[in-house]
């Protein structure tokens, strides 16, 4: 007989009988879960030795009837609850007054929660962790039992999410899961074990020409304009860097360097008080794409080019002022500049940085589920230098940029511009979304004294002698834009959102990336094919609270014998690049990829291609990346191949020898969101609107919806306004139906 039948007979025996006679016979209140023993009267419990129990114990402060507000339930004798029977020759239930259940008392806590673990063939799974998860914060665990039972009792009710975990079996998570008052839960999990690695088999197939190419040169230019008409030299530098160009809008060449910079430059040139260089970097090339994470990708490689063109363009060891002022991705490529000069020797003590939401937008959008592979994944995108300049001004004017003031607010000093004017400046055109930050530091180029931050504090105006501490934080006031409530470092920052920020434009703008889908690969039925040391496995990830196995596939460079182009027998110091093709089945919907990678070492010349057939879609550059950090690789354009079967490659390659080693994991697909077709009425007409950034969509019509509907196109006049598409329509004298599709009609 067990430690645990043995007691419960004793005290079944010996305890029950004497408890029996303290107490008058009350009726006892039945609970199938709990129960409480009591040595003596509730009002004053004997304190004698202490039972333990593993799974309940409650101690009554004050009578069940008067309990003690606030007091802690603590039980100094015994209890017990079961939930498998033990069987009647091992406990048996005697009727007594001291036999107490207890069913939402003083504690609030009478929820349990109980189930089973599995593997997938049915078969239990002791061992596994169970863990309790309420708003991201773990309230309980517990380990599930040699028959693979767990249980959780007196839980709060509340909303929680279960996960439950086993070494080499994949997390098994149930989201949102009700426990209600006096209600017994149960959840049961079945976990899939970790798949055999996919088969590694080696091959004498080359890369096409195009993949086995060096990474592309960077493609920009420059446009250098004095303030100084004679031959002295101007005291400052100041660098002006457009953000992401959507190629799909109309007028793209607003977002570029003929937008914001063009006129900024004009005020500048009227209105610095120090003679400046203003320098311009056109990157239009690399920022123009469909969405703005593909863009962000060229970021690092734009910073250094950046940072090269003003060592070459001023000299190597020049030590003037030099004010970086950015938007949105134009931000992350300043702060790769200026990370790069600093390496070089420049004094961060003379460098300014101006950031307009800091492209935070870029980012949201970029990565829009919260998918998590293995390791600590980064961006890799910081609008800050590590070695943070003298002065850091930023300016936040959309609500992805507000949080920035949290995120980064001991690194500079943030400006939260709510836009008090009667527009609501957030609008379909992502873009415009947060370009009320620039249109408002152009005004305070133009009248430098009308607020207490903006131009004022910048080195075309003034030494920066006096400058706010980091951390200080200014709110726009909403009845003037260009006052302003200050925040010191250390206080707690608190605004009011205007009600502009919740309009129906607002709501369409972050549908560019359909949040709600995220298809990874995770079955690759075919052996993968290699050239040199590649291995492959299967690792966990997560994303939208789903688990899966994800694909991990390391490449390791190594010199050996016998590899040149003909795969024929060379010398010893033949370098052998390595790459693999990985064959996958591109979902019918997706529109991009993105995966993470990390490398073994940084700075190292090595470089990973990846490309579908024998086209080149990214480049990753070590010299651009942490090592041994997970980075993100921001999205590829894959459209053209959905619904297809491909072979996937990466290669490792090295432009100083032989490469290091590059991990590729959690590659993933996304679909993008339908555009909303909207209608409306304005006057006589009938308007029907989508947004801009839906520019490859038609309009169609039908008089009947059923099998077989021919659709037609709808001719009248498309015009663009408020950064949506409309077509204007005479009112329908009979029903019409109208959808957007890009298929031709």
């Amino acid at each position: 007989m067990n430690r645990l039948s043995l007691f419960w007979w004793m005290f079944i025996l010996l305890v029950l009988p004497e408890l029996s006679r303290s107490f008058a016979a009350d009726a006892d209140t039945f609970s199938p879960m709990v129960s409480y023993q009591f040595l003596d009267s509730i009002d004053e419990p004997e304190r004698g030795s202490v039972g333990t129990s593993p799974v309940i114990s409650y101690q009554f402060l004050d009578a069940i009837d008067e309990p003690e507000s606030g007091g802690v339930i603590v039980s100094p004798i015994i209890s017990y609850q079961y939930f498998d029977w033990l069987g009647d020759e091992n406990l048996t239930f005697q009727s007594s007054s001291s036999v107490s259940y207890f069913y939402n008392l003083a504690s609030g806590q009478d929820v349990a929660l109980l189930g089973h673990v599995f593997d997938f063939a049915g078969a239990p799974l002791p061992g596994a962790s169970i863990q309790l998860f309420q708003n991201g914060q773990l309230k309980a665990t517990t380990i599930a039992d040699t028959s693979g039972s767990y249980a959780f009792a007196n839980i709060a009710a509340g909303i929680y999410d279960v996960e439950c975990s086993k070494a080499d079996f994949l997390k098994g998570i149930r989201s949102a899961v009700r426990l209600q008052t006096g209600q017994t839960m149960s959840v049961d999990f079945s976990l899939t074990p970790r798949p055999m690695p996919p088969k590694i088999q080696q091959t004498r197939v080359e890369p096409s020409k195009e993949l086995a190419a060096p990474p592309n040169a960077v493609t920009s230019k420059s446009e250098i304009t004095s303030t100084e008409t004679g031959n002295s030299r101007p005291k400052n530098i100041t660098v002006l860097t457009h953000g992401w160009i959507p190629s799909w809008w109309p007028n793209k060449e607003d977002s570029g360097v003929s937008g914001w910079p063009k006129t900024m430059k004009e005020a500048l040139l009227k209105n610095a008080r120090v003679s400046t260089d203003i320098d311009i970097w056109d990157w239009k090339e690399d920022a123009t794409a469909w969405q703005p994470g593909i863009a962000l990708g060229k970021a690092s490689k734009q910073g250094v080019a950046l940072a090269q063109h003003l060592l070459t363009r001023f000299g190597t060891t020049f030590d003037r002022p030099l004010h970086f002022v950015g938007h949105s991705l134009g931000a992350l490529v300043n702060a790769y500049a200026a990370t790069f000069l600093e390496k070089q020797g420049y004094k961060t003590d003379k460098l300014q940085l101006t950031l307009f939401d800091e492209a935070e937008i870029a980012k949201a959008l970029t990565e829009p589920v919260d998918y998590i592979s293995e390791g600590v994944v980064t961006d890799n995108y910081q609008p800050i230098p590590v070695q943070i300049p003298r002065w850091v001004d930023s300016f936040e004017s959309s609500p992805i940029g507000f949080f920035a003031s949290v995120l980064h607010r001991d690194q500079a000093v943030h400006i939260v511009l709510l836009d008090v004017r009667v527009t609501p400046i957030i609008v379909v055109n992502p873009v415009r979304l947060h370009g009320y930050a620039i249109e408002w530091y152009q005004q305070t180029i133009l009248n430098p004294d009308v607020a207490p931050i903006g131009f004022g504090l910048s080195s075309e105006i003034n030494d920066l002698s006096t400058l706010p501490p980091r951390g200080t934080v200014f709110v726009q006031a909403l009845t003037d834009e260009f006052s302003f409530n200050r925040f010191k470092p250390d206080d707690s920052v608190s605004f009011d959102i205007p009600a502009s920020y919740a309009t129906e434009a607002a709501k369409r703008t972050y549908t560019f990336i359909d949040q709600n889908v995220v298809q990874p690969i995770n079955n690759v039925t075919a052996s993968i094919k290699a050239a040199g040391r590649a291995t492959a496995d299967w690792i966990e990830a997560k994303a939208l609270k789903t688990t899966f196995w994800a694909l991990r596939v390391t490449l390791q460079g190594a010199r050996s014998i016998g590899f040149n182009r003909a795969m024929r027998a060379e010398s010893a110091d033949s370098i052998q690049p390595t790459y693999a093709w990985i064959p996958i089945n591109i979902p019918k919907s997706a529109a991009m990829m993105s995966f993470d990678y990390e490398f073994e070492t940084s700075g190292s010349g090595d470089y990973v291609t990846v490309g579908i057939g024998t086209t080149r879609l990214l480049d990753i550059e070590s010299d651009f990346a942490p090592p041994q950090v997970t980075v993100n690789s921001g999205l590829a354009d894959i459209s053209k191949w959905a619904g297809q079967q491909v072979d996937l490659f990466i290669g490792l390659f090295s432009t100083n020898g032989s490469p290091g080693a590059v991990t590729v994991k959690g590659i993933r697909f996304y679909q993008i969101a339908a555009p909303r077709l909207m209608i409306s009425k304005a006057d006589d007409l009938v308007l029907l609107s989508w947004p801009a950034e839906a520019a490859d969509f038609n309009l169609q019509t039908t008089d009947i919806l059923q099998d077989g509907t021919k659709w037609m196109a709808v001719t009248n006049t498309l015009s663009l306004d408020n950064q949506a598409w409309q077509v204007a329509l005479q009112p329908l004298v009979s029903r019409k139906y109208f959808r957007l599709s890009r298929s031709a009609p």
